[in-house]
């Protein structure tokens, strides 16, 4: 796997994205598409990336030590920036949790671009909360003439365009591209408490899928 211009690129996977039946499907079918590009790889005798695997999504930042730039692509319902002024405050204090892990890598000057695929009733970031984090971490604003989302994914609740130059918004897997050949790390996480328990399930299904594909040797479980 190659880093383009020293980036890597993540692909987080957060199940409480799954919202719908049709949500659902869109997860296992980009999962998979993924398993089965680094089985090839693995049986060409090449050496394929991690596949790792946690009830919570603060444990990512784990699994990113030793990265110096990062293009994360998180599929999510909800964007783990930071919620509240206390989120900011355990930001600045190195406190990382499930709520505030992407704010954290942005303090720790980790992210490159931040990828977020969403789903339509997700809480955007504020402008409040944008200008937080151009204040106290540096990241930048632009007038979004270099924004690669799609463009409609990227308005507030007031109807007004959000232009930040390392924040994209999706509205759906479809959306974005997201390569297997650039990816360096997938994480997979199960969020409990926010998922709905109809969906519980699939965390385990992809547990199991990266096992029987890829051999449990292959995939790390926190």
């Amino acid at each position: 796997m190659t880093c383009k211009n020293g980036v890597s690129d993540v692909l987080s996977i957060d199940i409480d994205y799954c919202q719908s039946e049709q949500d659902l499907r869109a997860v296992v079918d980009l999962f998979t598409k993924t398993l089965l590009y680094f089985r090839d790889l693995q049986r060409d005798g090449r050496d394929i990336i991690n596949f790792s695997f946690s009830q919570t999504h603060a444990d990512i930042v784990s699994v990113l030590k030793g990265y110096s730039k990062l293009n994360v692509y998180n599929i999510d319902h909800h964007h783990d920036v930071y919620y509240d002024p206390v989120n900011l405050l355990e930001i600045e204090d190195g406190i990382v949790e499930e709520n505030n892990w992407v704010g954290w890598l942005f303090r720790s000057q980790l992210i490159e671009r931040y990828h977020w695929i969403k789903n339509a009733g997700s809480e955007l970031l504020s402008k409040e909360d944008m200008i937080a984090l151009q204040s106290r971490f540096g990241v930048s604003f632009t007038d979004g003439s270099n924004y690669s989302g799609k463009r409609n994914a990227n308005y507030s609740k007031e109807g007004l365009y959000e232009p930040f130059s390392a924040i994209s918004y999706y509205n759906s897997i479809g959306d974005v591209e997201i390569k297997p050949s650039r990816l360096e790390e997938v994480f997979v996480c199960m969020s409990p408490e926010y998922l709905k328990k109809e969906f519980h399930y699939l965390y385990f299904l992809l547990i199991d899928l990266a096992s029987n594909i890829l051999g449990r040797e292959a995939i790390r479980i926190f």
